[in-house]
């Protein structure tokens, strides 16, 4: 799963560790063994509260040029949900790595979640093509919509209209979705704003967990 921001904080990283978390501590109804996932996360304040460093992936990228093995595994740090962790600096991963990764890391876990750096249109392309879900994390705004369109014209021009998802994020009681923004998009959530979300990010907690 392929985590797209629209606009500057609008919850991306939160959103793609608390998905692995649940998928780690609850698991798949459908099998009968808890699930491996791994989330590599973009450094920020959250990778900093949970103690994650980009430093090992970016000496891993920088001595594999053109290739990855099984030796980046080794690299992820586990969370005591059971997800498993990778963090990367703003400009460590672009197309060509993802690609080289992407293979490796599917073939040791279950669920593989990346977030992917804005503006780097190669990267979105490579993470586009190689994940099967597509999500594009947005807020309730005019500048989220307009994000929003082009990623639902380029999609049905490639036929990738069931693969892309939209997730809504931090709206408020009443407070109108503008449609632009899920026009066109055949999959969509909306999460609602909660103090607890913040609070948790900073302490490095999974508020996913919480019961309320």
């Amino acid at each position: 799963i392929a985590w797209h921001a629209r606009e500057p904080r609008c919850g991306r990283t939160t959103l793609a560790f608390n998905l692995c978390v649940q998928v780690a501590a609850v698991g798949i109804v459908a099998t009968d063994r808890r699930p491996r996932p791994v989330c590599l996360l973009i450094e920020g304040q959250l990778t900093d509260a949970l103690g994650l460093d980009p430093a090992p992936l970016s000496d891993y990228t920088a001595s594999h040029p053109s290739s990855a093995d099984e030796s980046v595994i080794d690299l992820a740090v586990r969370h005591p949900s059971g997800c498993e962790l990778l963090c990367f600096g703003p400009d460590t991963l672009n197309g060509q790595r993802l690609r080289l990764l992407i293979p490796v890391l599917r073939r040791a876990y279950d669920l593989v979640v990346v977030e992917v750096s804005v503006g780097d249109r190669w990267l979105t392309d490579v993470a586009v093509e190689t994940s099967d879900v597509s999500l594009l994390i947005a807020r309730p705004t005019a500048a989220s919509a307009s994000a929003a369109a082009a990623w639902t014209d380029r999609a049905w021009e490639r036929g990738l209209e069931g693969k892309l998802a939209i997730i809504i994020n931090q709206t408020a009681a009443g407070q109108p979705v503008p449609g632009s923004l899920v026009s066109g998009l055949l999959h969509q959530a909306v999460v609602p704003d909660d103090r607890v979300v913040a609070t948790n990010d900073l302490k490095g907690f999974p508020w996913v967990l919480r019961f309320e």
